[in-house]
């Protein structure tokens, strides 16, 4: 990837938008000396790399997939929920499949740097067979096209294959796009075969809970060149996200605005719609936006992990169950580092604020329908406001926000609004967890942990920040260091991997609190005020640096005000089901 250097040494990015909760104010003498804070946002390094995923239901372009059944040579599958390649085992009929994606958004002639094919197979009679992708050679329509019209229409050469498996399988297409993208070829899509056996794919019509199974392109390039795209395109109902690593500076041409900066034009937000996408806020792999995170500073600080579904008891009390569908969510919370990315991309504010419907969480049963157009008036007016809004600490002891990148990037980021954590996680290509989401995450499922590491309440050693204990002083002596970054208690694990879900800052999550009270017996719910999105209060979990540790227990919940902003509330995001790793840590007593 090549880079072009407009100012400053690249800002480290930081993480902003997402669930935290306080449990009530300060102990008394928790303060600190006023901090001289009066520095001025520089302008930033800009990333001319961008990547671009191209999946249905993300974004604003399109895909399009069908399967060619020999058994069937005229008839049409190109809105079946499944298609296959290798051989139909009632009369031996081969089965082939075709995928294409809309590349339009890249300027023709553009450098690849990347491009990968992601298909989920479902199942496979042969799972160590080879599943190979080819060039298709004429042009098709998922409505239309048959055995008959397409089944001969591929090239000789082998662009990629995979061992059937089972789940997402990933091949690198580089080559092949960048024929594409340079016209050396039409873009008619992949033709998917097999010689025996039979690979069952997930197709763009699966039901909404597999969403994440869809076929999926990732480009990568890089956009220092190249003018308008001649790429061969088809219509369908899919869309694409794009997403630049970094951001122009302070009033340059095409590029957006610093953190404090003005002028350049911010460009579109990374797609339209859900707008879902592995993170973009670790592209530049800076201090607290990259490898760095966790107790040894060697982890992705954008780690995202699976949380299988289940029912369990909210708040570990046995007369709320609810029942949770699977999802992912991010290992730890969102950092001061990756905030910064979002506000130096040019978002945060009312000058360039989220597209309508973005960031929904797809997990509420259409009651969440993402960001709402109403909203924009509770963001900052623009960069300098924001800037100072985020020191939301007069002292400046416990902010985690300077106004250029400090030693506090890997802390996580506090004084955020609900709509700020919202507008960062549809930017970063997930959603806000919903309350039942994140608390069947602490309490680790039907494992029912009354903290989510297990039952220990000891505090020695310490398995989470709180009641001022993270600096190693005694409890109650409050210091701008009792803040820490994110995930250095490594015995704090949760059952599937994340750390911090108790302690060091609330945690913000989707519900509103004007009605308190659990809904019960209830499959993937969430609390809008009875459908008033526009609800003033939202719930937060979790505790925090400064709470006492019964406010860290997976029973304990605070309410604020969507508005307000505390210095020890904070979030993380949630994604789509199956889009990060899986792990299991036992319960630590």
């Amino acid at each position: 990837m090549r880079k072009r250097l407009l100012a400053s040494p690249s800002h480290p990015l930081l993480l902003a938008a997402l669930a935290a909760f306080a449990g009530g104010p300060l102990a008394a003498g928790c303060m600190a000396p006023p901090l001289d804070d009066e520095e001025v946002v520089g302008e930033v390094e800009q990333a001319v790399e961008t990547c671009v995923t191209i999946q249905t239901g993300v974004g604003s372009s399109s895909v399009q997939d069908a399967l060619l059944h020999q058994g069937y040579p005229t008839t049409n599958f190109g809105t079946s929920p499944d298609m296959y390649a290798g051989v139909y085992t009632a009369g031996g009929a081969l089965q082939r499949s075709l995928v294409q994606f809309d590349l339009s958004g890249i300027p023709a002639g553009t450098p690849i740097t990347s491009a990968n094919i992601s298909l989920y197979v479902a199942y496979a009679t042969a799972p160590t067979d080879t599943v190979r992708l080819r060039r298709t050679t004429a042009p098709w329509s998922e409505t239309t096209v048959t055995w008959n019209s397409h089944n001969a229409a591929f090239a000789s050469t082998i662009e990629g294959s995979f061992t059937a498996g089972s789940g997402a399988r990933t091949v690198n297409v580089t080559s092949l796009v960048q024929s594409w993208v340079d016209g050396t070829y039409p873009n008619y899509g992949f033709y998917v075969e097999e010689t025996a056996n039979r690979t069952q794919i997930k197709t763009t019509n699966v039901s909404d809970s597999e969403v994440a199974r869809r076929p999926k392109l990732v480009v990568c390039y890089d956009n220092g060149s190249g003018s308008s795209t001649t790429a061969t395109t088809s219509s369908s109902s899919s869309t694409t996200s794009s997403s630049s690593s970094g951001s122009g500076g302070s009033g340059g041409s095409g590029g957006s605005g610093g953190a404090g900066g003005s002028g350049g034009s911010a460009g579109p937000w990374p797609g339209t719609g859900v707008g879902y996408s592995a993170p973009i806020s670790c592209a530049s792999n800076a201090n607290g936006a990259g490898n760095n995170c966790g107790s040894t500073s060697d982890d992705n600080c954008c780690g995202v992990l699976n949380v299988p579904g289940g029912t369990f008891n909210r708040a570990n009390d046995a007369t709320v169950p609810a029942t949770v569908s699977s999802f992912a969510l991010d290992k730890y919370p969102i950092t001061t580092g990756r905030f910064r990315a979002f506000l130096q991309s040019g978002r945060g504010t009312q000058q360039n604020p989220p597209t309508p419907g973005s960031g929904a969480n797809p997990y509420t049963n259409g009651v969440d329908t993402g960001w709402n157009p109403a909203w924009n008036q509770y963001l900052a007016a623009n960069m300098t406001t924001l800037d100072a809004a985020l020191k939301c600490d007069e002292w400046d002891s416990w902010n985690s926000w300077t106004t250029t990148p400090s030693t506090r990037e890997k802390k996580p980021i506090v004084c955020l609004t609900y709509y700020e954590i919202r507008a960062f996680c549809a930017w970063d290509g997930g959603f806000v967890p919903t309350e039942a989401q994140y608390n069947y995450a602490a309490v680790g499922g039907n494992q029912q942990r009354p903290y989510p590491w297990g039952a220990d309440e000891d505090n020695v050693p310490l398995r989470a920040a709180n009641d001022c204990l993270a600096d190693g002083s005694v409890a109650g002596n409050c210091k701008n260091t009792d803040l820490v970054e994110v995930g250095i208690f490594p015995l704090g694990v949760g059952r599937w991997g994340h750390l911090d879900l108790s302690g060091n800052v609330y945690n913000t999550t989707l519900d509103s609190s004007n009605v308190y009270n659990y809904q019960a017996n209830c499959v993937d719910c969430v609390r809008y005020d009875n459908g008033d999105v526009n609800g003033n209060g939202t719930i937060t979990w979790g505790g925090s640096w400064v709470a006492k540790l019964f406010k860290l227990k997976n029973d304990f919940r605070a309410g604020y005000e969507k508005s307000a902003r505390r210095y020890y509330r904070g979030g993380r995001c949630a994604r789509l089901v199956n889009s990060g790793m899986n792990e299991q840590h036992p319960v630590d007593p």
